[in-house]
């Protein structure tokens, strides 16, 4: 985990909500037909929930990396975050999944993702996901990662690993 939080904070060792908030634009700016206001919300409350158990710090409050490895333990257990995380999952099947097949095929993934990492990347963890290696990944697979996003594994090609990096010191 703190490979992850290192990835956002860098080397002053906290982060911001401001940083959390300009995360989500960057997101916003890469998936333009995802609804603005919806994930800003999802941000804030992730923010709040998840992120800080539920406290709404002041402003300039800095999240440092010990807390943000004891809440991502509490946070993969909570019945909140597991409920917005499905939505939301959903929401992104539905913007992958065109044709509401039931499933994304690698070509589909590709297009719609390729703008935040390397297609080779975005291959890796494709295959990763696609759990019955037929070509396609399910919403219940998706929904999988998300949710699982902030759990740790040895396996170096597990899907998790492959979108935030091996949770290690």
């Amino acid at each position: 985990m703190k490979t992850m939080f290192r990835s956002s904070a860098g080397t002053k060792g906290y982060i911001t909500k401001e940083e959390v908030m300009q995360h989500t634009l960057a997101t916003l700016e890469a998936y333009p037909a995802l609804d603005a206001e919806e994930l800003m919300e999802h941000a804030r409350k992730t923010w709040i929930e998840d992120l800080n158990c539920g406290m709404d710090p002041p402003a300039g409050y800095r999240l440092t990396e010990d807390q943000f490895v004891q809440n991502m333990w509490v946070m993969v257990n909570q019945p909140s975050f597991k409920e917005r995380t499905s939505k939301m999952t959903e929401k992104v099947m539905q913007q992958l999944d065109k044709a509401k097949k039931g499933y994304v095929t690698k070509d589909e993934y590709l297009r719609m993702t390729r703008k935040l990492v390397s297609e080779e990347h975005l291959k890796r963890i494709f295959d990763a996901l696609d759990e019955t290696k037929q070509g396609k990944v399910t919403r219940e697979s998706m929904e999988k990662m998300y949710i699982h996003y902030f759990t740790d594994t040895e396996d170096e090609e597990h899907p998790f690993n492959l979108i935030r990096g091996p949770l290690v010191d």
